[in-house]
């Protein structure tokens, strides 16, 4: 016999016997066994206490499917912790991303409470990508990790929209990733009605228009600062400027 807690399992054979106790998961505490042995006319039973220490069990998290999303939009993802242990309010959840590039910490943020909980995802703008985000979430002993990739689509833009006047010269910066501008690896294409140049100094894409003319050109630069590349169409106008009579 035994309380709820155990379960037995009788083994052995003439005077060497034994008994194997077994708790029910996730449970402790203290239980009477009883061991009862008969002869078939009379019976003697021996009794004992079995304690059984708790142990610290380690927080739960939901899968997570790998999540698609386009570049310069946010996305919700849902996904469920708990503990046998600890309130699920009671534990925390830290924050990491395999490409701070795509997805600083800054970007990942954190909701819901509870079992229910929520990651927004924002990518830097005009990023994209892939990276893979980690969630650690701890009941102050232990801690349980769990993963998923993110998938950023590029999205085509609207040409960059530029003027300047006949036989200027345009200078345009690479865009503002949050690295200097000696960290970008730029390339352009060729212009129809003009030259085009990159100045390996300051990564710059310089624009020529030729002389005297007035007009619309176009060009494609590629700036490249792995893992993001990033190509803008620039459309510009260019004005015959204003001359005294």
């Amino acid at each position: 016999r035994q309380r709820q807690m155990c379960i037995r399992d009788r083994s052995g054979t003439g005077s060497t016997r034994s008994v194997k106790l077994t708790p029910i998961a996730n449970r402790s505490g203290s239980a009477g066994v009883y061991l009862d042995v008969s002869d078939g006319i009379a019976t003697t039973t021996r009794y004992f206490v079995l304690k059984v220490n708790p142990v610290n069990d380690k927080p739960s998290v939901g899968g997570i499917a790998t999540q698609s999303m386009n570049e310069d939009t946010a996305k919700v993802v849902s996904f469920t912790v708990n503990d046998i242990d600890t309130s699920p309010n009671s534990l925390t959840i830290g924050k990491r991303s395999s490409n701070t590039a795509l997805f600083p910490t800054s970007r990942i943020s954190l909701g819901g409470s509870g079992t229910n909980r929520t990651v927004t995802l924002t990518p830097l703008a005009d990023a994209y990508g892939q990276a893979v985000i980690y969630l650690d979430v701890s009941d102050g002993s232990t801690t349980v990790t769990r993963s998923f990739t993110v998938n950023v689509a590029n999205v085509a833009e609207p040409p960059v929209q530029l003027s300047m006047l006949e036989d200027g010269i345009l200078s345009i910066f690479p865009p503002d990733h949050g690295v200097t501008y000696s960290d970008y690896n730029t390339t352009v294409s060729s212009a129809s009605h003009g030259s085009t140049r990159v100045n390996k100094t300051t990564n710059k894409v310089v624009y020529t228009p030729s002389d005297d003319y007035c007009g619309t050109d176009s060009f494609t630069m590629s700036y490249r600062n792995d893992p993001l590349p990033d190509e803008e169409l620039s459309l510009i106008h260019i004005s015959e400027p204003t001359r005294p009579y």
